[in-house]
């Protein structure tokens, strides 16, 4: 049986958590970064897989912690509005 190894779940809103584990399926190894939502109507108490999520092959996880970081880096002087030419 594949074991996963949840890292931490990260509140998007009152009935939904982002949860960030390392998982195991069919042999191979990988970080998923998947929405949840509350099944027992905002208790809070289980949590159920949505179809919103990634799953990263351990290879990448490197380069994905070099993107974040990057994107953090950028966050100050990034407003999300497009720039006219």
């Amino acid at each position: 049986m594949d074991k996963d190894l949840i890292i931490s779940n990260l509140n998007k809103n009152s009935t939904e958590i982002i949860r960030v584990a390392l998982q195991s399926y069919l042999g191979s190894q990988f970080l998923s970064i998947r929405c949840f939502y509350d099944a027992d109507g905002g208790k809070g108490t289980r949590f159920l897989p949505t179809k919103k999520g990634l799953s990263i092959p351990l290879g990448l996880m490197e380069d994905l912690h070099k993107a974040v970081g990057k994107a953090i880096e950028a966050l100050p002087g990034w407003s999300g509005e497009a720039k006219d030419e």
